[in-house]
């Protein structure tokens, strides 16, 4: 990396004398405000407590953000029928969502405790939410749990259900150290009724009391990114007035470091990013909690476990075998680093396995530059992630002993809560990550988004597009883009925000014998994975790559399936290139307009960049393949806020960084595209140099794989010119 780039620079925070911009306006920083003043505003977050127990720190519910625009969108593929043998559509107008109750609390004793339950309107949610078989429960098998499996009276379970109907509920972490800050979630399934919660947080020292109020909307955290090095932190900030308001102070696990910040708001733009340098680098899955304190007393606070910056491209599944296990496995990382892949998501194969758990193994993986992920703790020496389970939602679907189907939903959750608890013991320092399918749609986001360190959900477009033809003909209309991908991953970053979110797309046929249809398109990908970064993803994956079976993948020569790894390989190169920046970033509606056949949205990364999404909007796919119509004459307007002057405007291709046409007139900036095929990524920024980092990372890790991947990709195309980037 350059020295003094906007990827590897220390942060200058800032101090007394030093002018950030606040609402469009120039003034000076408050730097550290006094121990006074942090108490007085403290008070005015805390919440009153019954005698006999200590104060909770803050009490949060956040409601489910109802997205009913697409709901044409969401359709499931299960047995469930009315009592007319009419199969039921979950996703309605009426769809009524719920929320999670958030629990802050400071251990402030000389010695650790444990968080053993919480209580909701006086009622242990731990036997609430009660496994099915409690032996299952105590080996740490997986169970089904509901509350029609607890012991409750009939009037305590009509209490808790009035109170939100808790479905899980997770403390993180379990265990507390003296001084440190825990938080406690409950995913209740519907809003509560009262307009007050009296919450009880229960330990093994004393129990943590208050009310949670459950009308109105309070500050949030929006999204938590940390810098290469781990030793600053970006915090994306919005404020329920709808204009870009900075905060007084913020803290980082109880700790005032507003001196340490820098922060910058424009009252047109909602989302202020407020810059933290750390007073030491943190570390890959340790817990922190950051507040945020406003001048009229509300507070916005988050926790989660800290992620290593780089963005995550990976590949799921094997490869077919080859002369020997070692071979097998060599020759696929080298085709996966080729193929700008940089992260394995289970399931690996044994082959790919047995390789890694040996020295040689650890030598590649490192030189290659790939990491793992495994559903075994302490099974491989250090993974990305542990995989916490598959398609939870589609699994609560089975448990036909809760009644009526739709109290299935989340029935898995706390039986992962609970494995994610052993987990963290033997492998703290390794981040969870759970999938979502699509069964219960799209309630099932809400419900699974916030369980794991990482949120991840799967969107199989060229399913989704198969299944209108042969089920819903009539919604082909709602299915001529992948609008999907992008929808549900706006559903998915409001729940699962701050926490990372991570996007699976698909790359294989289903049943090619049984159900014939086209392989997934290189054009329609290249779309979805536009979409997905849009909506805020931090990682993205394609399942799969194993050549075989029923579901046969992009490793394989099946008709479009070559095409297909080649452009996943071709968009790695320009997702990576970008991910400096994507993997700090946080969308955010600036004002934006652009020429009429273009969808455009954008994301703010730190304070000095704004990231452009665009993606021609006149474009159609069905079953046989892709229809496009350039954008001609494309250009897009931009207002950047008050407090950036970008003085750079270049755009990331497959091919490196290339200046933009663009020009400056009263700080709107307008940006001549020409032609836009199908996507651009366009960045905005003060950072002098930026494109240079970003152009020197691209000739360093990826331009050589591009050119054979372009020479490839000349092959395999049958009609020259259809693909462009």
């Amino acid at each position: 990396m350059c020295r003094n780039s906007w990827l590897s620079r220390p942060h200058q925070p800032s101090n007394p004398g030093v002018h950030d911009v606040i609402n469009g306006q120039r003034r000076a920083s408050a730097g550290r405000i006094s121990t006074i003043g942090l108490s007085a505003i403290l008070l005015a977050v805390f919440v009153a407590a019954p005698a006999g127990g200590a104060d909770l720190l803050q009490t949060v519910f956040q409601a489910d953000q109802a997205f009913p625009e697409y709901l044409p969108l969401w359709w499931d593929g299960w047995p469930w029928e009315d009592e007319y043998g009419v199969k039921v559509r979950h996703a309605r107008p009426d769809m009524p969502l719920g929320g999670h109750l958030k629990v802050y609390f400071r251990n402030d004793g000389n010695r650790p405790i444990e968080i053993a339950d919480i209580l909701i309107e006086g009622i242990s949610v731990s036997q609430a939410v009660a496994p099915e078989d409690r032996n299952k429960a105590r080996a740490g098998e997986n169970y089904f749990s509901s509350i029609q499996f607890s012991n409750l009276s009939k009037e305590e379970i009509e209490r808790i259900t009035t109170a939100g109907d808790p479905v899980w509920w997770k403390p993180d972490p379990a265990s507390v150290p003296p001084g440190a800050i825990a938080e406690v979630t409950v995913r209740l399934r519907r809003e509560p009724k009262p307009d007050r919660l009296n919450v009880e947080v229960v330990t093994n020292r004393e129990n943590y009391r208050g009310t949670a109020a459950t009308r109105g909307t309070a500050p949030r955290i929006l999204n938590v990114s940390f810098a290469p090095g781990m030793d600053r932190a970006t915090l994306y900030l919005r404020h329920p007035s709808g204009k870009g308001l900075a905060p007084t102070s913020i803290l980082m696990d109880g700790q005032d470091l507003t001196g340490r910040c820098t922060m910058v708001a424009d009252e047109a733009v909602a989302v202020v990013p407020v810059v933290l340098a750390l007073p030491r680098p943190t570390r890959e899955a340790q817990y922190h909690c950051f507040q945020a304190i406003y001048a009229d007393g509300s507070s916005a606070i988050a926790g989660l476990r800290a992620w290593e910056p780089e963005f995550r491209y990976g590949m799921w599944g094997w490869p077919r075998p080859d002369e020997s296990p070692e071979k097998t496995a060599r020759n696929h990382l080298v085709r996966m680093q080729a193929h700008h892949i940089n992260t394995l998501m289970w399931s690996l194969g044994e082959h790919v396995l047995d390789f890694a758990v040996t020295d040689s193994g650890q030598a590649a993986l490192k030189q290659s530059g790939i990491r793992l992920m495994h559903h075994v703790a302490g099974y491989l020496k250090d993974p990305l992630y542990l995989f916490l389970t598959d398609e939870p939602d589609a699994a609560d679907f089975g448990a036909k002993v809760i009644n009526p189907p739709d109290k299935r939903l989340g029935a898995t959750a706390q039986s992962l809560v609970e494995k994610g608890r052993l987990w963290r013991k033997e492998c703290p320092g390794t981040l969870q990550l759970l999938n979502t399918d699509a069964t219960f749609q799209p309630e099932q986001y809400y419900t699974y988004a916030q369980l794991a360190d990482v949120g991840c959900f799967d969107r199989y477009y060229a399913g989704e597009l198969q299944g209108a033809y042969e089920r819903h003909p009539a919604d082909l209309g709602e299915m001529t883009r992948p609008t999907s991908v992008y929808a549900a991953g706006r559903i998915f970053h409001s729940v699962c925000s701050p926490k990372p979110m991570h996007i699976i797309l698909t790359a294989s046929l289903c049943n090619p014998e049984q159900h014939p249809f086209r392989a997934p398109t290189p054009e329609e990908k290249r779309v979805e994975v536009y979409y997905a970064l849009a909506a805020g993803a931090k990682g993205l994956s394609y399942w799969w790559y194993a050549p075989y079976g029923d579901c046969p993948g992009v490793g394989g020569d099946y008709p479009g399936m070559p095409r297909l790894l080649n452009e996943i390989g071709i968009l790695g190169a320009e997702v990576r290139t970008a991910g400096a920046i994507l993997s700090q970033a946080c969308p955010a509606d600036l004002a934006l307009q652009a020429s009429r056949d273009l969808w455009v949205r954008s994301l703010l990364a730190r304070n000095d960049t704004i990231i452009v999404v665009a993606v021609n909007d006149n474009i159609a796919f069905d079953r046989a393949g892709a229809v496009v119509v350039p954008a001609e004459k494309a250009r897009i307007e931009i207002r950047p806020p008050a407090w950036m002057q970008p003085g750079s405007v270049f755009e990331i291709s497959s091919e490196g960084t290339r200046d933009a046409v663009w020009n400056n007139h009263q700080g709107t900036v307008t940006i001549e595209l020409g032609t836009v095929e199908l996507t651009r990524l366009i960045v905005l920024t003060s950072d002098g140099g930026l494109r240079q980092s970003l152009q020197k990372l691209y000739q360093e890790q990826f331009a050589a794989n591009v050119r054979q991947l372009v020479s490839e990709r000349v092959r395999l195309t049958s009609r020259p010119g259809t693909m462009t980037n």
